[in-house]
């Protein structure tokens, strides 16, 4: 006994020891230890993203630091920075942040590997005033000193709550993956683990205190609100999958300097290069160029293209817009969240060529007089300014309305008189007219009357008025309202006028201040229109001028209030000095120019069109839009001429936006605040020197050959030939293999798949919406020689024949949304009848397989705000016991409405919905079809859908025993209480054994009460889908398994 109890003692010392050893290097360890070290110059950047699940693009906001100041408290280091937030209009607002760290173990913190136990642990963010509506990210991590890194198998846990746990792990050494865990159920794996995979943190010894990249799946994004105690989620304010933040270091920053033009004055209508220098251009990742006018603060952005050749070559070309009297260039370009920009001087411009001249107006300068007594008009006239030397006569003229011309509506002559009388008599009409004074010279052409040349007799209506401030008045027997809103107090006669009516309807009669040229401040009116008999938009109702100098309606743009239950119209008026009238417009502006836009021009042409303006309203507004096909166009109205009126326009469109490799947009605009009219100016545009659909194969790979332009010889032939340099070509099936899906053809093979041969060339000719297949023994350069680009507002048809699947490209040079392919379909059932699927290569780069884009009715999959990618091939299902036309119409993601509504998945109000699909590949790990299983509340029957095309020898796909069939789609419209079970059929067709991998890959709205579970019915057991599920294969074997 005493031997024992001296062994314990023993033991007990040891362990004193060996304590005291750990204790003493673990301080050895902190006095080692150190925080990260930043520089003053190092630039950090917080690059906030959303990512769609469909695609890679990132788009977010930029913060770019540079860090200031560094300081040590303790167990505490706190980094400042100094921020610069761009906006949209490219203004930079100052801020700063706060980073940080401590060295001591965070009590959150419940478990983690030895080596993170006396590491530096990065605590938050701090902004002073918030971006975005955010001041403070919490994110607690790990940071390794310098010597240290991060291994594959760490791991660290952070308590979030009493029951919910976050644990990283490890899973390169490069990649930690964070997956949220139900701690009180962690004895039960079923029901452990919440969210795998939730938070992805990319880490490298280059970045920023080691974090490069935090990936964030938006699945979890209530759950990852807790954690960071901010809703990044919503403050990113778009619909997306994942969302998350780059963090990039810089020890120098890009600058831009020395913008200049090569020239001290610039020409109209001439074109220059715009250069620049940037320093650390590799850092830069985009380059914008903006213009300012006539020394003017707004800054107008310009359309590029080939924004690499820009930004590598520092330079940029531009047209000088005819409309200017002097501009100035900023140049302004961005790369790992730093932002930079400088400004030109400031270039007169100077119009060579001005335009020419045309003849003169007949001057009139003649005052009319009238005197009315008792029932005779007493008319004189006098030439104000003797300048009319060239009169030869002169006319006495008459119409119901005002008047500015002799061949207005309605106008008569009354009598002609030599230029030497100077006075006439006739009766008093009975009724409100007006008679004018018109002159003609000795070439007989005639003048037009001029405010004092034209008078009113007849019977008049009139009303005196005195309107104090603040004060309101009816005329007229409560037919018209005035009220003054300023501190003016006036008195004068209000006279109802007559107007011409063309192509107007009355609203109301028209009014004449008799002295309207004195009052200087805006006056309201108001006037009753009857609700029972108007079939017109009230809203329609604007109040009219007409200009008694030059003739003309001009449409007010100052406030019309409308009140439809009383039945009143009220509208400001800042001309008093001229007669108005409420009007209802009928006519819709009219553009004229000649049309060539059918005839191609070559990419990088300056395009010019003369546009001549017809309208009934004389102020109308325009607006000329333009870009690049694959980009949102561009306010260019600076690049309209109006120096020959505003009824005839000069339109140019800068060579810069004339892509061979896009094609372009220009449309025009003319609104008269009720109609409107656009006009499309876009011209085919030719690719001359180099195709940009030219392709190289890889050896012994499948390759889809794809066009977005018309070439000019499409026969595969001619392809093959001009891009092989030789005369004729001739197909080798020991060099090559080319095969096309056509349903129904004679000569097809495994459901559709036919191979080329020279008796079926029109069969395989290359064309836009189109593809075909090409595998070759060696690498290949495809080259598709001249070809042109379609106008942009082209619609390309898709023929899906009933119960068939088709193979189709997107047959224009940019993304297209689904969502515009259906609207301009017009199809009230594409919904149901379409499936849509994209032919992707995998992981490795070595084959393609296809995955689900679009189908209604699966969630994850059934929104149409999914888009088809230029030089991108699809394949289509239609379910439909009819043909399908599928009209795809020439217009980008960029240039769509659609891009700027909120793209999110429609409310399904309390119906139960998810979805998860299941990949698959065979030993020679290539990937099968993948197949999606799914459930809706909604649908009233079950959604099927056949397995997709493959290139692979091995399958799996949704059996259906009952009606012995295969699917690819399945959709149950109710999940009974025993959840639901699938039966997955794996088939290998080859003549060899093969081995058929699955795992499940996309899930949507799976909830932490599903479990999902194999089922091996040869072993009687159930397999974990987490894990990768493995089934062998004889030759030609079918197998069941069941999920």
């Amino acid at each position: 006994m005493r031997k024992k109890k001296e062994n314990l003692q023993k033991n007990c010392e040891s362990l004193r020891n060996i304590k005291f050893l750990i204790l003493v290097l673990c301080l050895g360890f902190f006095e080692l230890f150190s925080f990260p070290k930043f520089s003053s110059t190092e630039h950090i950047s917080l690059f906030s993203w959303t990512r769609l699940e469909t695609s890679s693009y990132n788009y977010g906001y930029n913060i770019a630091a540079t860090v200031k100041s560094q300081k040590q408290v303790g167990n505490q280091l706190t980094v400042a920075a100094t921020i610069q937030v761009p906006l949209q209009s490219w203004l930079e607002v100052v801020d700063s942040m706060e980073i940080t760290f401590n060295n001591t173990l965070p009590t959150i913190v419940v478990s983690c590997s030895p080596a993170y136990k006396s590491s530096i642990w990065l605590q938050k963010f701090i902004v002073s005033e918030p971006y975005l509506g955010i001041d403070s990210l919490l994110f607690t991590f790990p940071v390794q000193e310098q010597i240290s890194s991060y291994r594959k198998y760490d791991y660290f846990i952070i308590a979030i709550n009493d029951s919910i746990h976050l644990q990283y792990q490890g899973v390169e050494d490069s990649v930690f993956m964070g997956s949220f865990i139900n701690y009180k159920r962690k004895s039960e794996p079923d029901k452990r683990l919440i969210a795998k995979g939730a938070i992805m943190v990319m880490v490298s010894d280059e970045a920023p205190f080691k974090i490069q990249k935090i990936q964030f799946n938006a699945k979890y994004k209530d759950l990852i609100a807790q954690y960071l105690k901010c809703d990044l989620y919503s403050k990113f304010g778009t619909n997306c999958d994942y969302f998350g933040i780059d963090f990039t270091g810089k020890t120098t920053a890009a600058s831009v300097s020395n913008v200049k033009v090569n020239a001290d004055t610039l020409i109209a209508d001439s074109t220059y290069s715009i250069t620049w220098t940037t320093e650390e251009k590799e850092t830069v990742e985009s380059c914008s160029i903006f213009v300012s006018f006539n020394d003017n603060v707004t800054w107008y952005l310009q359309p590029v293209n080939n924004i690499e050749s820009v930004m590598k070559n520092e330079t940029y070309s531009w047209t000088v817009p005819r409309q200017i009297n002097s501009c100035k260039f900023k140049v302004v370009v961005s790369g790992n969240g730093q932002v930079a920009s400088a400004t030109s001087a400031l270039y007169p411009v100077k119009i060579l060529s001005k335009l020419p001249v045309t003849d003169s107006e007949v001057v009139n300068n003649y005052y009319l007089t009238a005197i009315i007594k008792s029932d005779t008009v007493y008319l004189s006239w006098k030439d104000s300014t003797s300048a009319s030397l060239t009169t030869d006569s002169i006319g006495l003229f008459k119409c119901n309305s005002q008047f500015i011309e002799r061949n207005d509506p309605g106008v008569k002559l009354v009598r002609m008189f030599p230029v030497n009388v100077s006075s006439f008599s006739l009766l008093n009409p009975d009724s409100l007219c007006y008679l004018g004074i018109l002159v003609r010279n000795e070439k007989g052409r005639w003048s037009k009357t001029n405010p004092g040349s034209i008078v009113s007799v007849g019977k008049k209506i009139f009303d005196t008025v005195t309107i104090a401030p603040s004060d309101t008045h009816s005329l007229f027997n409560n037919s018209l309202w005035v009220w003054n809103t300023s501190n003016n107090t006036f008195t004068d006669t209000v006279e109802k006028w007559n107007g011409p009516l063309n192509g107007f309807i009355p609203i109301s009669s028209g009014f004449s201040f008799k002295n309207g040229d004195k009052i200087f401040e805006p006056l309201w009116f108001q006037i009753p229109y009857l609700k029972s008999s108007y079939s017109y938009n009230p809203d329609n109702i604007h109040l009219y001028s007409f200009d008694i100098s030059r003739g003309g309606w001009v449409v007010s743009y100052d406030s019309v209030i409308v009140d439809t239950t009383n039945g009143f119209v009220s509208a400001r008026n800042s001309s008093i000095h001229l007669p108005f009238m409420f009007l209802l417009d009928t006519l819709k502006p009219v553009i004229s120019f000649s049309d060539i836009s059918k005839v191609p021009v070559k990419s990088g042409q300056r395009i010019h069109y003369s546009l001549t303006i017809t309208d009934n309203v004389k102020n109308c507004t325009w607006k000329y839009m333009a870009g690049t096909g694959d980009e949102s166009p561009l306010d260019l109205s600076f690049y309209v001429d109006t120096s020959s009126g505003r009824q005839i326009l000069g339109v140019s469109i800068p060579p810069v936006i004339v892509d061979g490799c896009t094609g372009f947009r220009a449309l025009f605009t003319v609104s008269d605040m009720v109609h409107e009219n656009t006009v499309d100016l876009g011209r085919p545009v030719i690719r001359e020197s180099w195709n940009c659909d030219n392709i190289t194969t890889d050896t012994m790979q499948w390759a889809p050959v794809l066009v977005s332009a018309n070439l000019d010889n499409p026969e595969l032939k001619s392809v093959m030939a001009f891009s092989s340099g030789k005369k004729t070509w001739s197909y080798n099936t020991k060099e090559m293999r080319i095969i096309k899906w056509i349903p129904g053809h004679q000569k097809a093979f495994d459901g559709g798949w036919v191979e080329y041969n020279e008796s079926e060339n029109s069969l395989f000719q290359i064309k836009p919406g189109q593809h075909l297949w090409i595998k070759t023994k060696e690498r290949l350069n495809l080259d598709f020689g001249r070809a042109v680009v379609p106008k942009l507002n082209a619609v390309d048809t898709i023929n899906i024949p009933p119960n068939q699947w088709i193979d189709f490209s997107n047959p224009f040079p940019f993304d297209i949304y689904l969502s515009d392919i259906f609207k301009t379909t017009s199809n009230p059932q594409i919904d149901s009848s379409i499936r849509v699927y994209s032919w992707d290569k995998d992981s490795l780069n070595r084959s393609y397989n296809t995955n689900l884009l679009y189908i209604s009715g699966l969630s994850g999959h059934g929104e149409p705000d999914a888009s088809i990618k230029r030089l991108q091939s699809y394949t289509a299902f239609n379910n439909a016991n009819v043909p399908v036309f599928l009209l795809i119409p020439a217009l980008s993601t960029e240039a769509s409405a659609f891009v700027n509504t909120q793209r999110s998945l429609s409310k399904k109000g309390n119906n139960s919905h998810w979805s998860m699909s299941i990949k698959s590949w065979g030993s020679d790990n290539i990937n099968n079809a993948s197949v999606y299983l799914g459930e809706n509340s909604a649908l009233s029957k079950e959604i099927t859908s056949p397995l997709s095309p493959s290139f692979s020898s091995q399958s799996i796909s949704i059996y259906d025993k009952n009606r012995k069939k295969t699917w690819g789609v399945v959709v149950s419209p109710k999940e009974s209480e025993s959840g639901n079970y699938f039966e997955i059929l794996f088939e290998n067709s080859a003549s060899n054994a093969a081995t058929v991998r699955t795992v499940i890959d996309e899930m949507f709205n799976i909830e932490q009460s599903h479990f999902i579970r194999w089922y091996d019915t040869e072993k009687d057991i159930w397999i974990s889908a987490q894990d990768t599920m493995e089934v062998s294969l004889k030759p030609k074997q079918r197998l069941v398994k069941i999920i």
